[in-house]
């Protein structure tokens, strides 16, 4: 197992060198839309099925 950690590490590290800071800041605008919009849609999409299948929108607290 923490070899498999150790990989994904390295390999989010390698992919956070290659970014370009200045390209990622001009992006940051159409990354937060996007990022946002798909938030939303994946909300839209499932909270009918949700609640057709019963769940609510409460957080239901633990006994105990």
């Amino acid at each position: 197992m923490t070899v498999s950690e150790f990989g994904v590490v390295m390999m989010l590290f390698l992919v956070g060198l290659e970014l370009d800071p200045k390209k990622l800041w001009n992006m940051r605008g159409t990354i937060l839309g996007l990022g946002g919009l798909q938030v939303i849609v994946t909300a839209l999409a499932l909270t009918p099925p949700g609640m057709w299948l019963g769940l609510g929108f409460r957080a239901r607290s633990q006994p105990g």
